[in-house]
């Protein structure tokens, strides 16, 4: 199949105007910057990055015969995934694979946008090939949330297949129907607040024994404390992190999605705030803010390099063997469910600092029982660390004390 490489140097794909993004909007961040709009000229510095950004590390720079801005209407991460789920349906649609849990290695994203771009207007024929795909998907043992992404990757690159096009898939909305109630997706368990600070201090050992800093507990710390998702981790900078005295000590407020930086929440707001009340977590915090540049991103690294480090504090301290492998996104559920366990914060409090819409998101955390049935999985050595990790972990990340051996090293 002989395929046209697609180009990153216009707005759209197959438009004449192939003039580099730079050229149109380098212009207009200084004609902003000599008018002295300080906001205007930072909005477009900041949709130059998102150019770069596409051109570098995109699989694809932009979908055919669309613009840039359609492409980002997700970003990079759900791009990724995105692409990787219309591969996968390309490659089992043009018969190269038997499986849908594998691709062609020889398909490119690329060509297999343009195969199912080809479909767009045939309504039958992709509803039919969508609604096979996600039934072998079920019977070789896929996650039925597959259908729902395979459904949004659709609708991102064939627009007319979206919620408000003129696109109909029946057959594959009841393909999905059917694997959501025959094999429902499983719940986010939370993990007991004395794991999560284990894990926080055997993730200061190993980056103690490699000379590096602590910075990726204290961002699990600050996710697990503040509810975060990791994307809004990712993109929070040190001069969103603004300390605030008040009278029950020290605080940090920080700002989530600001509006100068143009990347909303999950659910479409901007600004949103959480103040960080954990004394010697707000402590440590302001006086780090002192040693950062403004623009510097608090997370060194990305969620993926965070991850990895996760799993390894997870193998060494046991826990995948006895919960299962936890992500990043489990530490948001995990402080939620605490500080309900707890009675911490009222329902209001809570669902505000969640930024949850309504407050039935909110009953989801009600699993105090589960928060200490999962606690007293553990051996009795890892509960000691753990109950040490609680009353040390504070001293270990403001550099008054080494950190804790974990039991599996003890001896070693």
């Amino acid at each position: 199949m002989t395929v046209t490489p697609l180009t990153a140097t216009g707005t759209s794909c197959l438009s004449r105007d192939m003039r580099p993004a730079n050229a149109v909007l380098v212009p207009l961040a200084e004609a902003s910057r000599k008018r002295g709009v300080a906001s205007t000229a930072t909005i477009v510095k900041h949709r130059l990055s998102l150019a770069a950004n596409i051109e570098k590390d995109d699989d694809i720079q932009c979908l055919p015969g669309r613009t840039r801005l359609e492409t980002l209407k997700v970003g990079l991460a759900t791009r990724r995934q995105y692409l990787t789920m219309l591969w996968l349906l390309a490659s089992w649609a043009m018969g190269t694979v038997s499986t849908t849990q594998s691709g062609d290695p020889n398909l490119s994203r690329v060509e297999a946008c343009l195969f199912l771009k080809e479909h767009e207007d045939y309504d039958e024929v992709l509803d039919d090939m969508t609604a096979g795909y996600i039934d072998q998907a079920f019977w070789e043992g896929a996650q039925s949330f597959q259908g729902g992404r395979l459904m949004s990757a659709l609708g991102w690159l064939l627009p007319r297949h979206q919620r408000q096009g003129t696109g109909a898939l029946p057959r594959m909305h009841q393909a999905r129907m059917a694997a959501i109630k025959r094999a429902p997706g499983g719940t986010r368990l939370p993990l007991p607040e004395e794991i999560v600070y284990a894990l926080c201090m055997t993730i200061c050992y190993i980056r103690c024994t490699r000379n590096e800093n602590f910075n990726p507990a204290i961002a699990l710390l600050l996710a697990y404390h503040c509810y975060l998702r990791p994307g809004e981790l990712a993109r929070i900078r040190w001069e969103y992190l603004v300390p605030s005295k008040t009278s029950l000590g020290s605080r940090t407020v920080v700002t989530l999605h600001p509006i100068e930086r143009a990347a909303k929440s999950k659910t479409g707001d901007f600004d949103e705030t959480v103040e960080v009340d954990l004394g010697f977590l707000a402590e440590l915090l302001n006086a780090q803010r002192l040693l950062h540049r403004a623009g510097e991103p608090f997370l060194e690294g990305n969620t993926r390099k965070l991850q990895a480090l996760l799993d390894e504090a997870q193998c060494l301290m046991g826990v995948e063997a006895v919960l299962g492998r936890q992500t990043l996104y489990v530490l948001r559920h995990s402080g939620a469910s605490v500080d309900t366990w707890l009675r911490r914060r009222t329902q209001d409090e809570l669902q505000r600092r969640g930024r949850w819409k309504s407050s039935v998101s909110i009953r989801r955390y009600e699993k105090g029982g589960r928060l200490v049935e999962r606690l007293h999985r553990f051996p009795a050595a890892t509960m000691a660390f753990a109950e040490s990790s609680m009353t040390k972990l504070g001293k270990v990340l403001q550099g008054r004390c080494a950190p804790l051996r974990p039991p599996s090293l003890r001896g070693a």
